[in-house]
């Protein structure tokens, strides 16, 4: 920040306690760790569904998939396809495992 802070305009914070991470619907409760995944990696058919491949949360989740060991391919796709797919699994209660970021209207709507 200190090498670029002259040419920075700080703005005030549009989200605060924004979170960012692996989820899974609250109907998979055997789930309470991300250490538990690979042992549901049949259930959710082996994927991880990502948000775009240039967002930060794409880069840390593969991070996190190589630190874990988790035996799970992470598949990109936009904001609109992981709701999407998320909202069908959802409504079917079918498993799935999506990145998320907590700012979404996704929680209010899921209810």
């Amino acid at each position: 920040m200190n090498k670029y802070e002259e040419n920075l305009d700080m703005h005030e914070i549009w989200y605060e306690n924004t979170g960012l991470g692996l989820v899974v619907p609250s109907y998979m409760d055997d789930i309470s760790s991300i250490e538990e995944l690979n042992e549901i990696k049949e259930e959710i058919g082996g994927r991880i569904v990502g948000i775009d491949p240039g967002a930060s949360l794409t880069s840390m989740t593969q991070d996190a998939i190589e630190e874990y060991g988790l035996e799970l391919d992470l598949v990109t796709s936009s904001g609109p396809a992981i709701m999407a797919e998320l909202s069908k699994a959802y409504k079917d209660k079918e498993p799935i495992m999506v990145t998320l970021c907590i700012r979404t209207g996704l929680f209010l709507n899921m209810t």
